[in-house]
């Protein structure tokens, strides 16, 4: 790719694919991974020739598979329904799992305007909602404002592979946050916290 492009690959939404064709969220998510997790990435690329990317990330300690196994169990389920808003496929299908193995029943939505779809069709059901934060044509900010509309004390919670110093800004005061990526156990407390309210 020539110079001007590799520039920009990490911004959000930046894309040369046609209209509807890409979000341009792929590799600034990487990026915010990666940085959250103190690493690096390097890009090298020859026009006509492609590109090559190097991930560097620290070591850290593997926790031993009965200690694994074991948070696992503590963790804290519901029965309630979920609606799980996020735009990347593989990271929605992981999560939608994991919450479904606590015992909750998940609405997946690919985006903001798809959630608000499902949210009208099933709002009697819905006890809390999950939702990435960027997202393109329709934030979760504005996508959860929409909701509150109808629904004021619906809890909502955001998560985003972006710092807490870039998101925190454009959340309403007192919402719940997580960064991607974040502990299980971290995510099922606080909506059991949020369900109780």
């Amino acid at each position: 790719m020539p110079p001007e492009i590799k520039a920009r690959i990490f911004e959000p939404f930046f894309t040369t694919k046609d209209i509807g064709k890409g979000t341009g969220l792929g590799l600034s998510t990487v990026y915010g991974i990666v940085m959250q997790n103190k690493g690096n990435i390097e890009v090298w690329s020859h026009v006509g020739q492609g590109s090559s990317f190097q991930i560097s990330l620290p070591l850290q300690k593997v926790a031993a598979p009965n200690e694994s196994r074991e948070k696992r169990h503590n963790l804290l389920g519901g029965t309630e329904t979920i609606l799980l808003v996020e735009d990347e496929s593989t990271a929605r299908s992981a999560l939608s799992e994991l919450l479904e193995n606590l015992g909750y029943e998940v609405l997946q939505a690919a985006n903001g305007h798809d959630a608000l779809a499902i949210y009208h069709e099933r709002l009697s059901e819905i006890g809390i909602v999950i939702t990435d934060l960027v997202m393109p044509h329709l934030n979760g900010v504005e996508m959860a404002q929409e909701i509150w509309r109808h629904h004021p004390t619906l809890p909502v919670i955001f998560v985003s592979a972006y710092g807490d110093e870039d998101v925190r800004p454009k959340l309403p005061p007192d919402s719940i946050f997580f960064q991607k990526p974040f502990r299980l156990e971290h995510l099922a407390k606080a909506m059991r916290e949020a369900l109780k309210k």
